[in-house]
């Protein structure tokens, strides 16, 4: 649907501007009087302003000593955008005209002209109406103002339908490009006649019904007939080359399918992925308020200082429980009444997708939901980890850094699991702060899986600089293996340009603030989504790029 066009007459702009607040009849009733006076108005003429206004409204403006006046062409061009724009506001179903009317394409094909020659008739005045056709709005031109128009130019169509018969050597021109537009970009039949019409300068609707009758009659070798629907393993091979950044023309041409299909087959899986996953927690009515999302996501804590540098030996362990203490009760409620929030959000919207063509929008929120209950997840668990070492040493009776590497090693394991399970298990709720089942989950799992060292075992010494350990980071969630960004692209980012970096940040919550949808990157970073998802795309793939460079 193209933007709604500006109008640059004064006279007309602020007669517009006047019958946004009249009545629907009178608005109607001027528009038709707008349609009347362009079929009257003649280039090379010029019109004196009151004569405008007396035209379109029955009234005559008063004390216009020197009136302004108006080039008819310019004129006759304005009232066309005056009729679209005032039709515009009257909500006009398509039934309601009750006469034959036109989509674009639908007149190209009439005439067998180009989109380009359709906007030029428009200038000329060619009146186009804005109505809602199928739930969607749409310009249509209406059938008295489609014969109006070809009245007066009866000889030009008819060249233009002369000219735009499409010869034998011409369309197998047509028909080699088309295949190649498939093979090479994963061009569907429509989008290719689309772009075959623009450099032909013939009509979309003609090229559209060549490429068609030539399928039709080509048997094996037609161009566009897709083949069965694609298999369960073929879906998750589609979904897993798009988390890798591969473009969807790639992957349409790899798999003889047109870019949307590819596009639905992503989007169907991804839902297929996020139903698998286990979201469940608890609630409370508040939830349901329309303001829950402003107040519960709103305190800083659960916005920012989300992200925790990875712990590489037991050392640096031991620096960061030091420096992370307990958080006060009131930022603890906050960020697991956070999470939970954010998961019954997800739940919510994942149920109302249907299972076919499901919303791209809606999916992108609820796997940015995802990424964000991780992260809070992620704080969390740090600020939990004195507790969980403390509760540890005292089993073992001994600092962790006075263990063997490999026993440290499970250790380290096992404290990350078992707060894992009590942030998922934790119920806000009831009132209780999350230290308790911290403590008595691990005391537990320590009594489960390990024996009390022998009092006279010899302790290690040392740091514990030389005792690495493995990075959990990513395996906090079950979803973060196809949501997150892996944990050894993190360390590529240099390989990136400073605009990939800022939305590859945004997008994943890198800088330690609150992952964003494409939407919402795309408002603060001021470009288009689509923009954004392209740049997202180029930097996802970049970085795989570097670790297949880096393995030859």
């Amino acid at each position: 649907m193209p933007r709604l066009p500006t109008l640059h007459l004064p006279a007309l702009a602020d007669l517009l501007q006047q019958l946004r607040f009249a009545p629907r009849a009178t608005r109607l009733r001027q528009m038709h009087n707008a349609e009347e006076l362009a079929a009257e108005i003649r280039p090379g003429q010029s019109y004196p302003h009151d004569f405008i206004v007396f035209r379109l409204t029955g009234y005559r403006p008063e004390g216009e000593d020197n009136p302004v006046v108006y080039e008819g062409e310019t004129l006759r061009a304005e009232l066309g955008v005056f009729v679209e724009l005032l039709c515009d506001t009257l909500n006009l179903s398509r039934d309601e005209l009750e006469e034959e009317s036109y989509t674009t394409a639908e007149l190209q094909d009439l005439w067998s002209v180009s989109v380009r020659t359709i906007s030029r008739y428009r200038r000329q005045g060619l009146i186009a109406y804005r109505v809602i056709d199928r739930g969607r709005r749409r310009l249509i031109f209406p059938g008295h103002q489609v014969e109006r128009f070809a009245a007066g130019r009866s000889k030009e169509l008819a060249e233009a339908k002369s000219f735009s018969r499409i010869d034998e050597e011409l369309a197998k021109e047509m028909i080699r490009r088309a295949a190649r537009y498939h093979d090479t970009l994963g061009y569907s039949l429509n989008r290719a006649a689309k772009r075959l019409a623009r450099r032909f300068n013939r009509g979309h609707e003609t090229v559209r019904k060549l490429l068609a009758r030539h399928d039709a009659s080509a048997g094996g070798n037609a161009i566009f007939i897709e083949p069965g629907p694609l298999s369960a393993k073929q879906r998750e091979a589609i979904f897993r080359a798009w988390r890798r950044g591969v473009k969807a023309e790639r992957i349409a041409a790899h798999y003889r399918r047109s870019r949307s299909s590819v596009h639905r087959a992503i989007n169907e899986q991804r839902l297929i992925v996020l139903q698998r996953q286990d979201l469940s927690g608890p609630e409370t009515p508040m939830f349901s308020r329309e303001d829950a999302a402003s107040v519960i996501l709103a305190p800083a804590p659960v916005r920012s200082e989300l992200l925790t540098e990875r712990v590489e030996n037991l050392a640096q362990l031991v620096r960061e429980a030091e420096k992370n203490e307990l958080p006060e009760a009131e930022e603890e409620q906050a960020l697991c009444t956070a999470r939970v929030f954010l998961l019954y959000q997800a739940r919510q919207a994942l149920a109302e997708l249907p299972r076919q063509q499901p919303s791209a929008l809606v999916l992108d929120r609820v796997e940015t939901n995802l990424r964000w209950a991780t992260r809070l997840k992620e704080k969390l668990i740090a600020h939990h980890l004195k507790l969980a070492l403390d509760t540890v040493e005292d089993f073992m009776g001994r600092e962790i850094t006075e263990l063997p590497g490999n026993t440290a090693r499970e250790l380290y394991t096992l404290m990350v699991e078992t707060l894992c399970e009590a942030v998922d298990r934790h119920d806000v709720f009831k009132g209780g702060r999350l230290a308790a089942p911290v403590s008595l989950g691990l005391a537990r799992a320590l009594g489960r899986s390990f024996d009390r060292p022998h009092a006279g075992l010899a302790k290690m010494h040392g740091s514990g600089e030389t005792i690495g350990l493995p990075d959990l980071r990513g395996k906090l969630d079950d979803w973060q293996q196809w949501l997150d960004l892996p944990l050894y692209l993190r360390d590529r980012f240099h390989r990136l340009n400073a605009e990939e970096k800022q939305v590859i940040n945004l997008r994943y919550g890198l800088t330690g603030e609150n992952p964003r949808t494409a939407e919402e990157t795309a408002l603060q970073l001021d470009m288009a989504r689509i923009t954004v998802l392209r740049r997202e795309r180029q930097a996802v793939s970049r970085l795989y790029r570097t670790v297949d460079e880096d393995d030859e």
